[in-house]
């Protein structure tokens, strides 16, 4: 299984219905990083976190797709595989989301208030 203990460089981005910001803004978010270790994540949306619990599971990017209300056009558009490994990493003060990550090699997807960023390693 592809591993998520990286730093991931956002290169991309998607809005959603319902999406908080803009296209101009979601734009800004390009280069800045998430890095999770196997203890932690920093991320520009959660925040920081030590002590960090996860779960992992195979996924079809079609069922995250239909679960995300997101277009088809991911799959394709992204280059992201058919098959993903999902990460939910929750912090143990449980104060803030679990930050969801879906892998695939060297590139992975995270959303955050409906918008999709789309990320490499």
């Amino acid at each position: 299984m592809p591993g998520v203990d990286f730093t991931w460089k956002i290169t991309g981005h998607l809005l959603l219905d319902g999406a908080m910001i803009d296209e101009r803004d979601a734009a800004g978010w390009n280069g800045r990083e998430i890095t999770v270790t196997a203890t932690s994540y920093e991320s520009p949306f959660q925040g920081s976190c030590d002590g960090v619990a996860r779960t992992r599971r195979l996924r079809a990017l079609s069922d995250v797709v239909i679960e995300l209300g997101a277009p088809h056009s991911i799959i394709s558009d992204y280059e992201l595989s058919e098959q993903v490994t999902e990460y939910k990493l929750t912090c143990g003060d449980r104060t803030r989301p679990p930050l969801a990550m879906w892998v695939a090699g060297f590139r992975a997807m995270t959303c955050y208030n409906n918008v999709c960023f789309f990320m490499r390693r």
